[in-house]
C-alpha cells in the first residue's frame, strides 16, 4: 500500500462505515491488553501500572487537577456532549498531585493509550469502539510481530507499517510524521454508531 494512502487511512480512523443489519456479534480483535468491543468497565479494571487510572469523560469522581491533552484527551467539544461518546485516557498522579498522561506496556514497549467508548444502542452497555496506542519509532517491528501473533498475517505491510481488516474490525499501524508510531484498532460497527450520532448532531443549514 502506498505510504500516502496508508497515512490517509490513519487520518480517517473515524470515517463513515455503514452498519450491516443482522450481522453476528464479533469477538473483536484481541490484543491481550485490550479488545475491540469489550465492555468499557472491563477496560477500566485492566491491571494498569501502579497508581494509574483510566479516566473517562463524564466520570463523577475525576481528580480535580488533570492535565488533559487537547487532542485525544478526555475533554469533548461542547457539540458532542450528551451523545454518549466517551473518550478515556490513562493518567497517573505526579509528585505535585497533577494527573498527567501515563504510559502502559504494549507488545513489550511503553505505549500511551486512548480509548473511545459508545453503546451500540441507547441505554446499552458502553463498549470500546476504538483504541489508539502511541509508541516510539523503535517499537515498530516488535509491535507488528506481536499483532501478527494475535491476529495472523496482515492484509498488507510496508516499511512504515501494516494493516489488518475483516468485516467487523480493523487494525492499522504506521509511523507518524511528528515521530513515533500509532496503532489504531477499531470495531467498525461501533465506529459507525459514533459517526451516526455525530452526523445527527451536526447543525442543519438551509439554502
Amino acid at each position: 500500500m502506498p505510504l500516502r494512502l496508508f497515512a490517509l487511512m490513519i487520518g480517517l480512523a473515524l470515517a463513515v462505515l455503514a452498519p450491516r443489519p443482522g450481522a453476528a456479534e464479533t469477538a473483536g480483535y484481541d490484543l491481550g491488553l485490550v479488545r475491540t468491543g469489550m465492555k468499557l468497565e472491563g477496560l477500566r479494571k485492566t491491571a494498569w501500572p501502579a497508581g494509574a487510572r483510566l479516566l473517562c469523560n463524564g466520570d463523577t469522581d475525576l481528580p480535580t487537577n488533570i492535565e488533559s491533552p487537547t487532542r485525544d484527551g478526555i475533554v469533548l467539544p461542547p457539540r458532542l456532549d450528551g451523545l454518549g461518546i466517551i473518550p478515556c485516557t490513562l493518567f497517573a498522579p505526579t509528585a505535585d498531585g497533577t494527573w498527567k498522561l501515563k504510559a502502559t506496556e504494549f507488545a513489550g514497549a511503553p505505549a500511551q493509550l486512548w480509548a473511545l467508548g459508545v453503546a451500540a444502542k441507547e441505554g446499552g452497555e458502553v463498549r470500546v469502539a476504538q483504541i489508539k496506542l502511541w509508541q516510539s519509532d523503535d517499537a515498530l517491528k516488535g509491535t507488528i510481530d506481536f499483532i501478527t501473533s494475535r491476529l495472523g498475517p496482515p492484509n498488507s505491510t510496508h516499511d512504515n507499517g501494516a494493516n489488518w481488516s475483516n468485516d467487523d474490525c480493523e487494525a492499522l499501524i504506521g509511523r507518524l510524521k511528528s515521530g513515533g508510531i500509532l496503532v489504531v484498532v477499531t470495531d467498525k460497527r461501533l465506529e459507525a454508531e459514533i459517526r451516526k450520532r455525530i452526523d445527527t448532531a451536526q447543525p442543519k443549514t438551509g439554502h
